[in-house]
Order: structure tokens, then sequence, then C-alpha cells
């Protein structure tokens, strides 16, 4: 569990820190206090599912970094095409699905 708690903690911290936001902020943005933030990060202080989830969503943080921390990818490239992927409608991800299948037969 030492393992979850640390990976947690530091994936947390890390994109807090890349989006500039301070641990008042993310703490009001998800309802709990600064220190629990704190110890989230900096002691292995587990959230429970409510919190983890207003974490998770509130920071765009891929859920599977967290449960899975041991598959590695390389997220300056995967996280913007992930963002740009959430954001798409129906109409757009079926073109997308198309497009990407068919570029990668060609390669």
């Amino acid at each position: 569990m030492e393992n979850i708690q640390h990976s947690l903690g530091s994936i947390i911290k890390k994109s807090r820190l890349d989006q500039h936001i301070t641990q008042e902020e993310l703490a009001r943005a998800v309802d709990i206090t600064p220190r629990f933030i704190m110890a989230i990060e900096n002691e292995g202080k587990l959230p429970s599912f409510e919190v983890l989830y207003k974490l998770i969503r509130t920071l765009n943080i891929q859920a599977d970094s967290i449960f899975y921390p041991e598959r590695k990818t390389n997220d300056a490239l995967l996280t913007p095409l992930l963002h740009a992927i959430y954001r798409c409608n129906e109409k757009q991800l079926r073109v997308l699905t198309a497009t990407v299948g068919a570029l990668l037969d060609e390669l």
C-alpha cells in the first residue's frame, strides 16, 4: 500500500505544480483543507473515493497513471492528445478513429 500512497501523492503534486496551482487553490476546488492536500502529497494519506474523483477531474489526471503507475507513457506527447480527444463530440470521435486507423495501417 505504501507504493500506492507515495505514487498517488507524487502524481497529484506533479500535476498541481505543472499547472501552477497552489495547494490552497486545489483544496478550495475539491472542497478539502490545504493541510489534507499536503498530507496526500507528502505524507501518503489516501483520500476518499469522492475526493480522489474530484482531484482527478480538477487536475485532468489520467486515471491510468494512478491505478497503473508501472505503465510508462510519454506524457508530454500523450497528454495533449488525450485532452484533445476528450473534447471531441461523437461525430468527431468517429472521424478521428477512422483517420488514426488508416494512418496506422500506412505506417
